[in-house]
């Protein structure tokens, strides 16, 4: 019986498990990006209105509209992606061909969390110089509020980015081990 609604289900669901899964996987690599450059925007120009509240719902629905339209297009292609579940890898159905867009995306996505982490180390760097001039000069209460909230987000960033690095290397870790076993 089992064995059954596996054999029936898999064929009928798996490609839209995987879609979803693929969605749920890479979005929050790209909103780590707009959320380093967020980051990055505060520091430099604290009074910018490039990321009010209303903006920053607009940026996060394209980035979630460009990823579900992105990982659509292989979906609903002749060679869309599919999850095994046994070996928790995610495959074309084409192999050894891949659609154009899963291989850009693939390669981009990859480089994601590294990406955001060098950008969060350079902004810690920053803000580290800046408050050591800032200590020579006799700062406000606000300006010093301001700043300790500064880098409560740059520190929010880089945990984040943390997650997501070790996230990527821990499956790469145990991609390479799967591999080398079989």
């Amino acid at each position: 019986m089992n064995l059954f609604v596996i054999s029936v289900f898999r064929p009928n669901h798996n490609y839209t498990y995987t879609l979803i899964y693929e969605i749920s996987y890479k979005y929050p690599r790209l909103l780590s990006i707009l959320m380093v450059v967020h980051r990055i925007c505060c520091v430099y120009k604290p009074t910018t209105k490039q990321f009010s509240d209303s903006r920053l719902w607009v940026y996060c629905g394209g980035l979630a509209m460009f990823c579900v339209v992105m990982l659509t297009i292989p979906y609903l292609s002749n060679c869309p992606v599919s999850m095994n579940q046994r070996k928790f890898v995610v495959l074309p159905d084409c192999l050894p061909r891949r659609h154009p867009v899963t291989i850009i995306i693939n390669k981009f996505v990859g480089t994601i969390p590294f990406f955001a982490m060098s950008l969060n180390i350079i902004l810690i760097l920053y803000i580290r110089h800046q408050k050591h001039k800032l200590q020579r000069v006799h700062c406000t209460t606000i300006v010093q509020n301001m700043k300790n909230i500064e880098m409560n987000m740059v520190l929010q960033s880089f945990y984040t980015t943390i997650f997501l690095t070790f996230h990527d290397l821990t499956y790469q870790l145990i991609d390479y081990t799967m591999a080398s076993a079989s």
